[in-house]
């Protein structure tokens, strides 16, 4: 994985997670009020690889309306949904942050923001190769 591939994935993962600020209204207050844990589960399962999953899956917290997977249409569909991913991750960091919480939990939710970045990268890679 070069690190080129690896800044762009962070900066899809921002993207969204700013997309989500704007476009969504999903602002750290409302973020707070759905709490870190949903946050954590929803991310998990835009995570979760799609051949694992349910089509409506028992992870998801919240009602399926807000569930848009798309790793059916293909590399950018898994793509997306990573991006999705770590945006969640990032968010249940700022709510976690926001209640002083300096926990295992934090960190592991720090480390899968890198992994949803790395995860990204690989498939950014990969379509680039096969272009």
């Amino acid at each position: 994985m070069s690190h080129e591939h690896f800044q762009k994935a962070i900066s899809l993962i921002r993207d969204e997670r700013m997309r989500q600020i704007t476009e969504e209204g999903h602002t750290l207050h409302r973020d707070k009020k759905q709490g870190h844990e949903n946050l954590i589960l929803a991310a998990a399962t835009y995570e979760m690889d799609p051949k694992d999953r349910k089509e409506q899956p028992d992870s998801w917290p919240w009602d399926f309306s807000h569930w848009k997977p798309s790793a059916q249409e293909g590399p950018k569909g898994r793509i997306r949904e990573l991006e999705k991913a770590g945006a969640l991750y990032m968010a249940a960091k700022s709510v976690m942050e926001q209640k002083g919480i300096d926990s295992p939990l934090k960190q592991a939710v720090c480390e899968k923001i890198d992994l949803m970045a790395e995860m990204i990268a690989e498939l950014l890679r990969k379509e680039e190769a096969y272009a």
